[in-house]
């Protein structure tokens, strides 16, 4: 009998595929009369750091079954702050896929969060399309359970200065209060920066450990993150979860920020 492997879950999110401050690799638009995608230097220098990623994946692979997480927000889609945008959501869905489908094709599942309305449509439709293209299924939330170890997985989080600590504080009082299993391990994306937190707490006369991070992005500054946040930098990378040792295992990636002007 063939020992079945570990499995560990692999995060990756907010591509914002269309965004021209986001990863990209050359791709022709749907229509031929529209014009195909040149990534600029940024993006290619974005698309060298997944294929770092990727070639990880093939690595780690070898051991343990990968379980790929989607965290939604895979396109840009158009709205009022999506202004440097490439490409029909056809386009950026199909840019994604391309972006993806290396680690869908090395995963054993593959599961994809839904994310924000004003870049994935209505219901997720976007991310929903993105996720079944790769051959998984697309859920607001999934709650895994894996050997009895709990791993809640949600795209938003709270924009706070500790979202991390914040995510644990909200999902013990929420499981305590509906009587459901508190998490070992909490997931969540959207802020486009990394955060950790964990510690340790009594309930029901036991001490149990609890953690939560929040996944980096493939997405660098825009007009509208300049606004609201200038002084901001996002990570870039993902995060693998190691469910057996219940261990979260950031894959962040350097990226040159903004220079500085000697005067």
């Amino acid at each position: 009998m063939t020992k079945q492997k570990p499995k560990v879950l692999l995060h990756i999110g907010d591509l914002h595929s269309g965004a021209k401050s986001a990863v990209a690799c050359l791709f022709d638009a749907q229509d031929e009369d529209d014009p195909p995608l040149s990534p600029s230097k940024r993006q290619i220098e974005l698309y060298s750091k997944l294929k770092e990623l990727e070639a990880s994946a093939k690595q780690v692979a070898k051991v343990y079954g990968i379980i790929l997480v989607l965290g939604a927000d895979m396109i840009e889609g158009y709205h009022q702050h999506g202004t440097n945008t490439w490409g029909t959501s056809d386009d950026q869905r199909e840019l994604a896929t391309r972006l993806l489908m290396p680690f869908a094709n090395i995963a054993t599942e593959i599961y994809g969060l839904l994310g924000t309305e004003t870049h994935t449509g209505i219901e997720g439709e976007n991310d929903k399309a993105v996720v079944r293209k790769l051959g998984g299924i697309a859920k607001q939330r999934f709650i895994f359970d894996y050997n009895g170890v709990i791993i809640d997985c949600a795209h938003h989080a709270r924009n706070t200065v500790y979202p991390a600590r914040i995510a644990i504080e909200r999902s013990i009082k929420e499981a305590i209060k509906n009587g459901d299993p508190i998490p070992n391990i909490i997931i969540r994306h959207h802020l486009h920066r990394y955060d950790h937190d964990e510690r340790n707490f009594i309930h029901g006369g036991q001490v149990r450990h609890i953690q939560a991070a929040i996944c980096p992005c493939w997405k660098l500054p825009d007009p509208f993150t300049r606004k609201i946040a200038p002084e901001q930098f996002p990570d870039i990378g993902a995060l693998w979860v190691y469910p057996d040792e219940q261990k979260i295992v950031p894959a962040i990636y350097k990226y040159r920020k903004d220079n500085i002007t000697k005067l």
